[in-house]
């Protein structure tokens, strides 16, 4: 058993390499893609030694549908420790495959690839780019297949038993990415994209497939929903601390505005501030009864502790909560956070009030101060004109909206000072600039029906996945 394990391990170490670098959340793309390389010779070596890199012997019709019978079969609530667990997932991903592969797919085609669960939020721009490029077709590798259908694009689910999930054991997990890079392998070989569009880069199966794309010179951009509600966000660097107002503070400082973009700016504010644009709105009845009303109020919203990562000194979402609620007990201040997936033994002190939703203007309206690590609330907030303390490197960083804090020591006085002075004239001037460089030069109309419209226009959004095509978009 020892000796088969050890054998296992070494034949598979390139690709538990890659669920390193994956599953622990680091973003270095070029070791990234020298694992790959790694796993690419690997298997050419393999190939080899068994005669002239001959490939798998195809499956039959009838074999390749029952095993697709079995790729959606829901994951299992506890995984046991076994070694033919890998052999159970093995035959799984090839039903996925052969699934794919099997399919009435015109391998021709000019395809849009994207990644992720279909989005109503992309879905109208996809649909402008199809309509004036109709030489392209768009298909959608989704990741769950109970979600309802809202376009009549090809798709293809990702096996349940390849998403992520808290039940996975750290055997299951490594297994899983071994499998998820085989799978999609397996896809932007068979059907390889002109473009591939991920949404989410930050999780592990899109960070795989990314990469892998990249690895096959697949031109790829990432795409997520805006700082603002409707607008949308197109990158090829990345997203998330990866895009150019994230990785360079001045970068919008050299983005020019004139007066009709200030005075629109404004009124964007004006219009989310009337309209209360939420994607939710919890009850008050949700906060604790510790609740004082003569106390400051601080409001933390951070990522999933799976997403966290760019902020220079806490490296979690949880460690940045306990902080705060050790600072708020300290300083006598209500504090309410986000509840977040801080993990499942997560420690959470009696003096912080857990809320349900993310993105919520009624707590923003009762706090006195929102601190972010990075979260669009931070935006939301200075919408609604309440002082934000910003603890990671995001699109606000040196822009003179929000007070910083990415040294520990500095998080209580900043919080002081922002409790003190509240959103300052000179703020509130320089979030209006922002918000009408942002929507200028950098986010996106979602082309969804609103009031007023801002972000860049649907031609220019066509223009920008052309050029992502042609390899010349970016930043």
């Amino acid at each position: 058993m020892r000796r088969n394990l050890w054998e296992w391990i070494v034949r598979h170490f390139p690709k538990l390499l890659v669920f390193y670098y994956t599953m622990s959340g680091r973003k270095d793309s070029k070791q990234m893609e020298r694992v790959l390389r790694e796993i690419e010779k690997k298997k050419m070596g393999e190939n080899s030694q068994a005669g002239g890199g001959a490939a798998k012997t195809p499956l039959m019709p009838e074999a390749a549908a029952n095993m697709a019978k079995t790729a959606f079969e829901p994951v299992p609530e506890k995984i046991p420790p076994r070694m033919d667990i890998g052999h159970e997932l093995e035959k799984i991903v090839d039903g996925a495959i052969s699934a794919v592969m099997n399919s009435d797919l015109l391998i021709g085609r000019n395809w849009v690839m994207v990644s992720g669960d279909e989005k109503r939020e992309l879905l109208p721009l996809l649909r402008e780019f199809t309509e004036k490029n109709n030489k392209f077709s768009l298909i959608w590798i989704n990741v769950s297949a109970q979600k309802p259908r809202i376009s009549a694009a090809p798709m293809f689910c990702i096996p349940p038993q390849l998403a992520e999930s808290d039940e996975m054991d750290d055997n299951y997990a490594e297994l899983v990415a071994i499998e998820t890079e085989r799978y999609f392998s397996a896809i932007l070989d068979f059907l390889p994209p002109k473009l591939l569009i991920v949404w989410n880069e930050l999780a592990s199966y899109n960070r795989i497939f990314a990469n892998l794309a990249k690895e096959r010179d697949i031109p790829t951009i990432f795409a997520g929903e805006g700082e603002l509600p409707g607008t949308l966000v197109l990158d090829a660097p990345g997203e998330t601390g990866e895009d150019p107002s994230a990785r360079h503070p001045l970068w919008p400082d050299l983005l020019p505005v004139g007066k009709k973009d200030l005075e629109l700016a404004k009124n964007i504010a004006k219009h989310l501030r009337a309209c209360g644009k939420s994607r939710a709105a919890p009850k008050i009845d949700d906060i604790s009864a510790n609740w004082d009303i003569n106390r400051p109020t601080v409001f933390y919203a951070g990522p999933d502790d799976a997403n966290s990562g760019i902020s220079p000194i806490l490296s979690l979402s949880h460690e940045a909560m306990l902080h705060l609620a050790e600072l708020a007990e300290k300083n006598k201040w209500n504090f309410i956070c986000v509840n977040v997936k801080f993990g499942a033994d997560a420690y959470v002190p009696p003096n912080a009030a857990l809320i349900k939703a993310d993105f919520a203007n009624e707590i923003i309206d009762l706090a006195d101060v929102a601190v972010t690590m990075f979260s669009k609330i931070s935006y939301a907030a200075l919408v609604r004109e309440k002082p934000v303390v910003v603890l990671g490197y995001t699109q606000l960083r040196g822009q003179g909206c929000a007070y910083e804090a990415f040294e520990a020591e500095k998080i209580e006085a900043a919080i002081f000072e922002a409790l003190q002075n509240g959103l300052t004239e000179g703020q509130k001037a320089a979030f209006a600039e922002h918000i009408a460089k942002m929507c200028k030069h950098y986010l996106f109309d979602g082309l969804r029906e609103r009031e007023i419209r801002y972000g860049k226009p649907a031609g220019e959004s066509v223009k920008y996945l052309e050029s992502a095509i042609g390899k010349t978009a970016g930043c």
